[in-house]
């Protein structure tokens, strides 16, 4: 499972709660009926509550990560001589149902409180797990 994810166990946690809130959330994403036309299959967007690596078709998609990007603070601030601790992963996920109709507070919000649940959840992991893909779910054969 999720090997290829380079995730920590606390962001899948996160994942799961967000996962797990996913259809509430949506209505704070998507305000208005026009919203839902381009939640459909072959669409590139989400239709089915889970989540994957460079997939365009989950609806939380985890891009290409940081692996090697250890100074990136240096990098881009050359004069800063602070010492930053090394942290355990730099990688991001994307929350992909949301349009431009999106309520920014409101589903932030939500993304937060269903993030946090996860972190309370003593079956997060395995929900993070369960609802992990590695295929591009809209093609015939992963139906």
């Amino acid at each position: 499972m999720v090997e290829n994810a380079i995730l920590s166990d606390t962001a899948k946690k996160m994942v799961a709660g967000i996962l797990d809130a996913a259809d509430a959330i949506t209505a704070f994403g998507n305000t208005i009926p026009i919203s839902y036309l381009r939640l459909v299959p072959h669409q590139e967007a989400p239709t089915n509550i889970c989540w994957g690596e460079r997939n365009r078709s989950v609806v939380i998609r985890v891009p290409l990560g940081w692996i090697g990007a250890g100074h990136m603070v240096q990098h881009a601030n050359p004069n800063d001589c602070s010492g930053y601790p090394k942290v355990e992963s730099k990688q991001t996920v994307e929350y992909r149902v949301a349009d431009g109709s999106a309520n920014p507070y409101l589903t932030v919000a939500g993304l937060i409180v269903a993030a946090l649940d996860g972190l309370r959840r003593s079956d997060a992991l395995q929900l993070a797990e369960k609802l992990y893909i590695d295929v591009n779910i809209f093609k015939p054969e992963f139906k």
